[in-house]
């Protein structure tokens, strides 16, 4: 009878004791405080068979975040499969944790409990439950290379995504998860230091936006990933004049298509939960005040130069450029309306030069690309059709044909309506 009363004392002792060091809800504590842990992050460590669980506690007094909890003692608890929960760590305003090692093949679960500064009893968060990498990781080193072959791995970053959290992080700890997609981000996309701006990953032409995925297969003990930075210009210049030359109009934009740029200001660049990216050849026109000069001030920070052409061949990604139909302009001076002609400039070559829209490849670093427009019916000369040695002007039934001399050039335009437009 007294070993069966003594064997129930121990009973009822082992489980207060259990029950004691679970997660649980202290009402007369938590009336007004309360506390919550969030994943920051979870990662493989060292070797490829055990990772880390980072954690932070937010303390809530009502529906706001305690800023100052110095005088707070946290007491980090872990629970490990053969003890069962076991203090991780503990101390004054230890609201962040990285809880031991742990292998890959185990459950990782973590929850905390906070007492003092303010706070009557103890409060105690909900048990976290990580998400276990299943998979094994993969020794993996990053890169950062110029076009010359300069190393410039130390003035940049390669952020990776990581999808156990859901957020970029800058250091992958040497290892990406075998036989999966893994995301990679590279900042900034100009590199100060090496006055270049990055190009593309691994050297392939198209692989130019600035997060990416890559593949990790088995066939590799150790995997390289570089993320290559080129030279540029910015000085060259995108604009628009009159065919007689002349400063741009007034209030004139152009359209400058880059694969390269990330406009931060516009939804189109916006990829959900990655965030903002250049598009490549998806990229859209962006309308722009001219003159346009793409530098390092500006979101497009430079154009690569002799891009996407080679002995008349247009190979993406390249640059487009695109021209409004119609610009008022001040020349010979009045006001007048200039419609589109062609694209011309210097150290520029054009797929099209005649279409308003037209990929584009500049040579030199001060080249300029521009749009030129015809004054409709506009001349330098004051009597372009006054003089009687020769007809100017012809008039067959209701069509209207003019000749007339503009900055040099003879120009032929007509009329269906009798001169009405």
């Amino acid at each position: 009878m007294l070993n069966r009363k003594f064997h129930i004392l121990i009973i009822l002792y082992l489980l207060i004791l259990f029950f004691n060091d679970l997660p649980s809800y202290n009402s007369s504590a938590t009336s007004s405080y309360g506390v919550s842990v969030t994943l920051t992050d979870d990662w493989y460590i060292r070797n490829r068979e055990s990772y880390k669980v980072y954690c932070k506690a937010y303390v809530l007094y009502g529906e706001d975040t305690v800023k100052n909890v110095s005088s707070m003692y946290f007491k980090w608890y872990s629970y490990e499969p053969k003890n069962g929960w076991v203090i991780d760590s503990e101390g004054y305003g230890l609201d962040t944790v990285d809880t031991k090692d742990a292998t890959i093949k185990n459950e990782i679960k973590v929850y905390v409990k906070v007492s003092g500064g303010g706070i009557h009893g103890t409060i105690t968060s909900d048990t976290l439950h990580a998400p276990i990498i299943k998979k094994e990781g993969i020794s993996t080193i990053l890169f950062a290379k110029k076009n010359t072959g300069e190393d410039i791995t130390e003035n940049v970053k390669i952020l990776h995504w990581r999808y156990t959290v859901k957020k970029w992080e800058d250091t992958i700890y040497g290892f990406l998860t075998r036989d999966t997609v893994e995301t990679l981000k590279v900042i900034p996309s100009y590199d100060s230091y090496s006055n270049s701006k990055f190009f593309n990953w691994e050297n392939i032409s198209n692989k130019i936006a600035n997060y990416d995925t890559f593949e990790t297969y088995r066939d590799t003990s150790t995997y390289k990933i570089f993320a290559y930075f080129n030279d540029f210009s910015q000085y060259v210049k995108i604009t628009n004049k009159l065919t007689g030359g002349g400063s741009p109009a007034e209030g004139s934009t152009v359209f400058f298509k880059d694969p390269w740029v990330v406009d931060e200001s516009n939804s189109e660049f916006y990829f959900e939960p990655y965030g903002y990216r250049n598009r490549g050849m998806d990229a859209p026109f962006i309308e722009e005040s001219a003159p346009l000069q793409p530098n390092t001030s500006n979101k497009y920070q430079g154009v690569f130069l002799d891009q996407g052409y080679n002995q008349g061949n247009w190979i993406p990604p390249y640059y487009s450029v695109k021209a409004q139909e119609e610009q008022t302009f001040t020349g010979h001076g009045q006001t007048i309306t200039g419609y589109f002609h062609h694209w011309g400039g210097s150290g520029v070559e054009y797929q099209n030069a005649n279409n308003r829209e037209t990929p584009v490849v500049f040579h030199t670093q001060d080249a300029q690309a521009i749009a030129r427009y015809k004054g409709h019916l506009a001349s330098n000369v004051a009597r372009a059709t006054g003089y009687n040695n020769g007809r100017r002007v012809v008039k067959n039934d209701s069509m209207l044909y003019m000749v007339y001399q503009d900055d040099g050039t003879i120009w032929f335009t007509k009329s269906k309506d009798n001169g009405q437009t």
